[in-house]
């Protein structure tokens, strides 16, 4: 009985050791990421999504704490207009991990001016027919969110912006979607983005716009 005793208190301490070790083992791959935050992960790579792709833009780190990848697609398609380029490079559609029936359209969008007059571009109308939108810009962490207006890149001589665009979709799983940026406008302020409110914005008219909106049809 008493060798029995010993085999098993060995046995529950071999059992113990293994448990932390693998415990550690899973801390040290995830790094600072809680472990449910590496389950998510894998969910979202059972669900096809571009996982790798979006955990490689800094920009997206910070969003998948909170959502879930179901669709995504690397597009690089690029529409001018006026003096105006804009890229989507990326695209995705997430959901909320914490709120049960939200899902967002994530764009990652590049813009440069490459004309001599000061421009602003407005992404507020967003996927139509939505219009509530929230916008990061270049690296941010803090989000700046509008109901109708989204304070938009302020873009001087041959000046470039990277913006993440991420909107509230209607539909959960859309076949087709269009992007819309609206403008490019006149806008001749030599400063930077901050200074522009959304007075600013709203004061914006037909006869300011110097080009036709920019427009996405994005299938999925």
């Amino acid at each position: 009985m008493k060798r029995f005793s010993i085999i098993a208190a060995v046995g529950v301490f071999t059992l113990i050791t293994a448990a932390c070790t693998q415990t550690a083992e899973q801390n040290e791959s995830s790094g600072s990421e809680p472990v449910e935050q590496v389950e998510t992960g894998d969910n979202e790579q059972e669900q096809g999504g571009s996982h790798e792709a979006l955990t490689n833009k800094s920009k997206g780190d910070i969003l998948l704490q909170e959502y879930t990848v179901l669709q995504g697609a690397n597009l690089n398609e690029v529409q001018t207009s006026g003096s105006v380029d804009v890229t989507l490079h990326d695209f995705y559609i997430v959901k909320s991990t914490k709120t049960q029936g939200d899902h967002y359209g994530l764009a990652y969008v590049y813009v440069k001016n490459t004309g001599e007059e000061s421009v602003i571009l407005d992404f507020s109308a967003g996927f139509v027919p939505d219009t509530e939108s929230r916008l990061l810009f270049n690296d941010q962490d803090i989000a700046q969110e509008y109901k109708t207006h989204a304070i938009s890149p302020h873009l001087t001589k041959n000046e470039d912006q990277s913006a993440l665009l991420w909107f509230p979709l209607n539909e959960t799983n859309p076949d087709t979607l269009t992007l819309v940026i609206s403008g490019p406008y006149l806008f001749p302020l030599e400063e930077d983005s901050g200074s522009i409110n959304v007075e600013d914005m709203e004061a914006l008219s037909e006869e300011d716009k110097i080009s036709e909106d920019i427009l996405f049809e994005i299938s999925l």
